[in-house]
């Protein structure tokens, strides 16, 4: 009788602490939408911020066809927006929902626009902590180029990753940016330059990590020979990972 009553008592115990665990995610978890109904939006890029919220780099059609526009949403912790800033012009396409913000509060933004040319040109925009905007930066350059990723460095500088599509199909060249807070320019590297790497094909890089030693790391996709005797053979889809210092 004792035995089982101390296996009630366990069960019991048990049951408590699963109805506790599971109450415990419930009050956590939150689920939010945002938006206009019957309007084509897509989350780009989504950080969180000085004072635990978020702010979402939303993509967003708009009533004009081909003229896309940035939508910047602040929340707080628990998703209930704070504030929204919509970034558009009627003249060009403009889109720059890549988003990174410091502890300070002042956020990047990285996209591309065909202000200059339509085949489109890298885009940053630097704002404060409320989304107003300090000042904006076009790269031109011929042929179609976007920002791909930006990122805070910790000297306050910004880092910016870009592609420039060239005349083949799916030829992409990779460039690394720094920007000081002003938005000048402080260097730009082309990455895997073709006559030094003439085995990697077609490379495209989708990410960028900011590393302890001051250096970075990209990461991707290419394609690369089966047999490097023979590079004009049969060429298969690989990852790829590139250091950078």
């Amino acid at each position: 009788m004792k035995r089982f009553t101390l296996l009630w008592k366990g069960i019991l115990l048990f049951s408590l602490w699963v109805i506790l665990i599971n109450n415990s995610f419930t009050q956590t978890t939150w689920e939010r939408l945002y938006g206009l109904p019957d309007r084509g939006e897509m989350a780009y890029s989504v950080v969180q911020t000085y004072d635990k919220g978020f702010l979402y780099g939303i993509y967003i059609q708009s009533e004009t066809a081909n003229q896309p526009g940035t939508w910047l949403l602040k929340t707080d912790i628990n998703g209930i927006p704070l504030w929204s800033k919509y970034y558009y012009n009627p003249n060009f396409s403009f889109l720059a929902t890549i988003i990174d913000n410091s502890e300070s509060g002042d956020i990047i933004i990285t996209g591309f626009t065909n202000e200059m040319d339509p085949s489109g040109d890298p885009v940053i925009m630097r704002l404060n902590s409320c989304g107003e905007k300090l000042w904006c930066k076009y790269l031109y350059y011929p042929k179609s180029n976007y920002g791909r990723q930006i990122k805070h460095k910790t000297n306050g500088n910004y880092i910016l990753l870009t592609i420039r599509a060239s005349n083949y199909w799916m030829q992409e060249w990779i460039q690394l940016w720094e920007f000081d807070t002003s938005g000048n320019i402080l260097f730009c590297k082309q990455i895997i330059p073709t006559n030094s790497y003439p085995f990697i094909l077609y490379p495209s890089v989708h990410n960028l990590l900011m590393t302890e030693d001051n250096g970075y790391l990209l990461s991707g996709y290419c394609y690369f020979p089966e047999d490097t005797t023979n590079p004009q053979g049969w060429s298969v889809l690989q990852h790829l990972l590139i250091r950078v210092w």
